[in-house]
């Protein structure tokens, strides 16, 4: 089966339909594979012989996938790279590597495990295929209205997902990426794609929006996580949720994207205290992105665990630098409002932002004149 992911292709083998419906949660969809793509392919397996891994196991080295989360015991055999899991999985698995090519040998038989495990396979070669090419991992949202599409940046708390939630909610946005983004530069124009990530809201913003959220019907949902509680309206008002990206927009019941040239930067500050202002901003400075371009290293997936990125990564590091300085190039607008009054002014934010690109725009035609 063909499976796409980002701007390359996946080849997966051995999917069965229930693993393929937890896949599509993630925005993760079967289509047909043009004789052009790039791909690499996964195939999957299930087996009840544990003999290879406790072999990988007792040779292999230790590696964390994410701090203190997910480990696996790594060894190479030849041209074969070996991952056996330890710690941090919910069920034992066996990821064999082998050029381009990986198998995932799951020991279980349940759909659901095997779906958890190869959607953190496929997040994990999308990444780091993207950072071998020259790509950016960008912490960060993304939305557009028709051909133009907005990077909403800023630390975390600043208000990246009420934002993009309220302009695909009631703005007619179609929404891009909540958290996380791939930039990539494509020939002019940066563009940027979503990856698959559950969507971490708060509490508090689901019950401002006034979703029917059913904790216990979610998909990741866990009853330790929330201390058996599963009524939103007792939880604390920062407390946080994990929706899947197809349960997120379901329930903002907003379009989505798969990618979207980007035509200018949305800095957000949204405070409770905060009275609403909007303006164009200078040019950003490289050392404002500090916090939002996470490559090569980012605190949440630090490690190419799956060496993926190859010896010339280094090399990509003008490529990257390019495309930074595209996006410091690109109409900046900063906005400051109160998250609960943010709905009211949606409509100016639209067309402030829309009068600052046309006038970008009739200024670099006067210049090309």
């Amino acid at each position: 089966m063909n499976l796409y992911c980002s701007d390359f292709a996946i080849l997966l083998r051995g999917v069965g339909a229930q693993v393929l419906g937890f896949l599509s949660e993630y925005d993760i969809h079967v289509d047909m594979m043009p004789s052009s793509a790039r791909y690499r392919s996964i195939a999957v397996y299930e087996s009840n012989d544990q003999t290879l891994r406790d072999s990988v196991i007792a040779r292999g080295n230790i590696i964390e996938t994410r701090p203190l989360l997910c480990t696996y015991a790594r060894h190479t055999d030849g041209e074969n790279t070996f991952f056996a899991s330890l710690a941090g999985h919910e069920a034992p698995h066996l990821i064999i590597k082998s050029g381009s090519d990986f198998q995932l040998i799951m020991l279980t038989a349940e759909p659901a495990l095997t779906a958890k495990v190869l959607i953190r396979l496929i997040r994990e070669i999308t990444l780091r295929t993207c950072e071998s090419e020259g790509g950016i991992f960008a912490h960060a949202a993304a939305v557009a209205s028709q051909d133009k599409g907005l990077l909403i940046i800023g630390e975390s708390g600043a208000g990246k997902t009420t934002l993009s939630g309220e302009l695909s909610r009631n703005a007619s946005y179609e929404l891009i990426a909540n958290d996380r983004a791939l930039l990539t530069k494509s020939g002019e124009n940066v563009s940027a794609s979503r990856w698959p990530i559950y969507v971490r809201v708060s509490a508090d913003q689901i019950r401002h929006w006034g979703l029917n959220v059913q904790i216990s019907q979610l998909r990741r949902y866990k009853a330790a996580e929330n201390s058996g509680d599963s009524r939103i309206d007792n939880w604390p008002a920062n407390k946080k949720i994990e929706l899947t990206p197809l349960e997120y927009a379901q329930f903002l019941g907003a379009k989505r994207r798969q990618t979207t040239p980007i035509c200018a930067l949305l800095l957000p500050k949204l405070r409770l205290d905060a009275s609403f202002s909007i303006k164009e901003e200078s040019p950003l400075s490289r050392s404002s992105l500090t916090d939002t371009i996470r490559t090569p290293i980012d605190i949440e997936f630090p490690v190419d665990w799956l060496s993926i990125r190859g010896d010339d990564f280094d090399s990509k590091a003008q490529i990257r630098d390019t495309l930074t300085s595209a996006l410091l190039s690109l109409p900046t607008f900063s906005l400051t409002a109160c998250p609960l009054k943010l709905r009211q002014h949606l409509g100016t934010i639209s067309v402030f932002i829309e009068k600052g690109l046309s006038k970008r725009s009739r200024q670099n035609k006067e210049i090309t004149i």
